[in-house]
């Protein structure tokens, strides 16, 4: 109850640098639209352009959205990373559909023009991820998707079309990020589900590593106001470098600015949180500070918890098994297309 008490008491607003989305990439990470060639819609011109680099993109609240650079370097977490990613994959675990960028009018790709000569098509494993850069770069695209028989055709007309590699998951946060020329040529679903489990392995360990003492550090104070700020920056990088598509980490963002009574933010982090469908609509209709709500916020503060622990496999079983993700598929945070046959180039 001590803990409840904090949280629920009668707060002066708390003057915080922490801001909401950032809408604006910082300069550089832009791609410009130029002149279309005959074999593709839109394209768009990023340098630099490989995953080799060490700059990252600062987020809206002064932390920095770090590159995979660091942890690669260590064996052991590379071990852990890899065997995740394999344990994954036979356990039959993979995305339904893949999608990807296109232009409005003819749903010709989007690509990325590279150095020295790759040119890339913008592949996700979630709708949610893919309608995040669109709207962050404000492009004219639309989301398209490819179930795993529609992909053996499409990719054929990529490769005849002189598409020569993709980009898996491309957060619009992100300058660094790694172009993948297909092995054999074509993108396969195989590959698709490997990148796919391999950026769950990566995305989960990132937000284990900056999360994991906000939740489990013994006699920790939540509601401090320094321990809000840094754990509210900890989500909302999480967020900017790979898991936008993950609700949660929308919903305790909004319930922390709430806390802080930032409610720009806390309208904004809602807004988010209610694309993902009405599981998600009116989970933040109550206010920390109304002794009136405190069982409804509680209840709101468990399930958030619970389910960012679970879905970045935070939580084990009696049996020490992992706790599956209670994400399902029809959670896609938008709409999209289904697929039709890619004009001819």
């Amino acid at each position: 109850m001590a803990f409840l008490s904090r949280l629920f008491a009668s707060k002066s607003p708390l003057p915080s640098p922490l801001t909401s989305l950032n809408l604006h990439p910082p300069p550089g990470d832009l791609p410009e639209q130029f002149q279309e060639e005959p074999f593709q819609a839109g394209q768009f011109r990023v340098e630099p352009s490989h995953a080799s680099q060490s700059q990252s993109t600062p987020n809206a609240t002064g932390q920095t959205a770090q590159p995979f650079t660091g942890l690669a370097r260590n064996p052991a977490v590379m071990d852990r990373i890899n065997r995740r990613t394999k344990e994954r994959i036979d356990a039959g675990q993979h995305p339904d559909m893949f999608f990807y960028l296109a232009d409005k009018s003819n749903q010709r790709p989007f690509v990325l023009i590279n150095k020295p000569s790759y040119k890339s098509v913008l592949i996700y494993s979630s709708p949610a991820l893919a309608h995040f850069l669109l709207k962050e770069r404000n492009l004219p695209g639309q989301v398209m998707a490819l179930t795993h028989e529609e992909l053996a055709v499409v990719s054929t007309r990529w490769q005849t079309a002189g598409i020569n590699s993709y980009i898996f998951n491309l957060s619009p946060k992100m300058t660094v990020y790694n172009v993948s020329p297909p092995k054999g040529g074509q993108i396969t679903v195989g590959e698709l589900i490997f990148q796919w489990s391999m950026f769950l392995s990566i995305r989960n360990l990132q937000a284990q590593l900056r999360l994991h003492d906000f939740y489990f550090k013994k006699d920790a104070n939540p509601t401090d106001p320094e321990t809000l700020r840094l754990h509210r920056a900890a989500l909302e990088s999480i967020r900017d470098c790979n898991a936008f598509d993950v609700p949660f980490v929308h919903w305790k963002i909004a319930q922390i600015a709430s806390i802080q009574h930032d409610e720009p933010a806390r309208q904004q982090a809602i807004a988010m949180l209610e694309s993902f469908g009405p599981a998600f609509t009116g989970k933040c209709d109550c206010d920390a500070a109304d002794p009136a709500s405190v069982d409804r916020w509680a209840e709101f503060m468990s399930a958030a918890q619970i389910g960012l622990l679970t879905e970045f496999e935070m939580l084990k079983a009696p049996d020490g098994s992992l706790i599956p993700s209670i994400l399902r598929s029809e959670y896609t945070g938008s709409e999209y297309t289904p697929t039709a046959p890619t004009p001819d180039p």
